[in-house]
């Protein structure tokens, strides 16, 4: 089987092609409007702690939930801010990514 081995300006075209501005950008509204509206609902204190109905039976699904999207905001938004830096843009791309797909991999129970 032959390894596909790319250099690294190959691996930073892909990622950039793969993971634009716009997108990012999206993240950052989507990831901060998500942390908003959850604040917003309707709130129970679980073991003194208030959360959500929606997870009034898994409160720890919910903080790991807030603490995904807190991630995703930071790292689209350094991502925007810090441009022309490519190892750290690229970096703080992949765990904004990797913070959205966490964060939107909490399931919500039924109600």
């Amino acid at each position: 089987m032959d390894d596909i081995v790319y250099n690294d300006s190959q691996m930073k075209d892909f990622l950039k092609t793969f993971i634009d501005s716009p997108k990012i950008l999206k993240m950052m509204y989507i990831s901060s409007a998500a942390a908003t509206i959850f604040m917003v609902l309707p709130h129970e204190m679980v073991d003194g702690n208030p959360v959500p109905a929606l997870f009034k039976d898994r409160p720890t699904a919910y903080h790991m939930f807030l603490v995904s999207a807190l991630l995703a905001f930071t790292g689209s938004f350094s991502t925007l801010l810090i441009q022309n830096k490519s190892r750290i843009e690229i970096f703080c791309r992949v765990y904004a990514m990797a913070s959205m797909v966490s964060g939107s991999t909490t399931k919500v129970p039924s109600l």
